[in-house]
């Protein structure tokens, strides 16, 4: 398990390819969903990649990103 594999699964994302995804997934669902692919990660890995990539204000994974940063109280909820 790395945060490289968070990164490299959110990478693998960029083309779109979300089917079965919700818009506002539960952290476990998304790792799942990552599993799936043949990516490994905890939940704290989950987190500490999409906090890094709010401080540095890289792009979120679309439709569901910000949802589960709010999930995951790395930013206010509104």
């Amino acid at each position: 398990m790395s945060k490289e594999n968070v990164a490299g699964f959110f990478i693998s994302l960029n083309d779109g390819d979300e089917a079965g995804m919700s818009s506002n997934p539960a952290p476990a669902e998304v790792i799942g969903y990552a599993q799936q692919r043949g990516f490994e990660f905890s939940k704290g890995e989950l987190q500490s990649v999409m906090k890094e990539l709010i401080f540095t204000a890289q792009s979120l994974p679309r439709v569901w990103g910000w949802k589960l940063a709010r999930n995951l109280d790395l930013v206010r909820k509104t």
